[in-house]
């Protein structure tokens, strides 16, 4: 009798009256946190803003400074004079910082380890153009032919780029066939682009070609976002 009685009365507790409608739904909070407090979604934006001031950059350069420059071809500021080189080689060492930061930070968003294994390596590597703008305040009075200057931009802009590129293009490659995703095909594109890059370096388009790298990495930035 006692354990019928209570049973009867659990029932009435538990069975919701006539028109009602009982939500048994249970939130688990971890899955809440993981879902609004994910990495990858506050560091986005700064691959994205790196890229799109990459792109700025780079056609104003290519639209302005070039054909307005009154300084010689054959020296390494070109087409800055020696004081402006400092502030550009420090805007671009920014950029790249936010960039290599985005890379690293958007890795999470890659299905493969090849995927998150490139993205990261891809970090890495644009730290070292980094490397190479700090690296070319104190070489900006000299020639293009000084050796010192073909080391700079042959180990760190050359290398950066190099790396820069191979690793997109595995972490792309990875992406895509596990995946056709928009954020898959963006890494893919990226890395086609910066492999294109390497042919143009110390060529009168360089810096419109930097600016095109640098919108293929503000999609990568857009695109992770939904990853």
């Amino acid at each position: 009798m006692l354990a019928r009685s209570a049973n009867a009365g659990l029932d009435r507790c538990v069975k919701p009256g006539p028109g009602a409608t009982l939500d048994l739904t249970f939130t688990d909070p971890e899955v809440i946190m993981s879902t609004q407090l994910t990495p990858t979604r506050t560091v986005v934006p700064h691959l994205v803003a790196g890229g799109i001031l990459t792109l700025v950059c780079g056609v104003a350069v290519q639209v302005v400074a070039i054909p307005l420059t009154d300084v010689s071809d054959d020296r390494f500021s070109s087409p800055w004079s020696s004081t402006a080189l400092i502030w550009v080689s420090l805007l671009y060492a920014v950029l790249h910082v936010l960039i290599a930061y985005g890379l690293w930070a958007v890795r999470d968003r890659a299905r493969t380890a090849a995927g998150r294994g490139g993205l990261t390596l891809a970090a890495g590597a644009t730290l070292l153009l980094f490397a190479g703008e700090i690296a070319s305040i104190p070489m900006r009075d000299r020639l293009l032919e000084d050796p010192t200057v073909g080391l700079v931009t042959g180990l760190l802009f050359g290398l950066g780029t190099l790396v820069s590129a191979l690793a997109m293009l595995v972490a792309g490659i990875a992406e895509v066939r596990a995946r056709r995703t928009p954020f898959s095909v963006a890494v893919l594109a990226s890395g086609v682009v910066t492999a294109a890059l390497l042919g143009l370096i110390l060529t009168p388009v360089m810096a419109l070609a930097i600016g095109i790298y640098g919108a293929s990495i503000s999609v990568v930035g857009f695109t992770a976002r939904n990853a």
